[in-house]
């Protein structure tokens, strides 16, 4: 997950616009596992995120709202991208279940991404 220019291109969070309260969880335990986080309002803005080149730390994580039918979308825009085939879109409510379930699962899920993405608390 490390681009041309050795910079690790952060994970693109998608959170259902529906569950604001899932999202409000998610974002104190991604603070609480000390994961760089930087919610945006629209694909545009991620993509400047993940190609801005004049950043020193780019974030791990990009949290991004977006309406249930449209997730398709978003991760199709960066599948399809040749210059963004590293960057990872995990849509937070595929996980499915309880919150403390899901969380459980992007653990893992992040930690499997790689090492510096496993900060994740046990």
């Amino acid at each position: 997950m490390t681009s041309q220019t050795g910079k690790q291109q952060p994970v693109i969070l998608l959170i259902d616009k529906e569950e604001t309260a899932d999202g409000f969880t998610l974002k104190q335990w991604l603070e609480e596992n000390e994961y760089i986080t930087r919610e945006v309002s629209d694909v545009f803005e991620v993509i400047e995120e993940i190609s801005d080149f004049t950043v020193r730390q780019c974030p791990d994580v990009i949290l991004l709202e977006v309406e249930t039918a449209s997730q398709s979308l978003v991760e199709e825009v960066f599948q399809s991208s040749t210059e963004t085939n590293q960057v990872r879109v995990v849509p937070f409510n595929d996980f499915g279940g309880s919150q403390a379930a899901r969380l459980s699962r992007l653990k893992a899920t992040f930690n499997n991404m790689t090492p510096g993405l496993s900060r994740a608390a046990a």
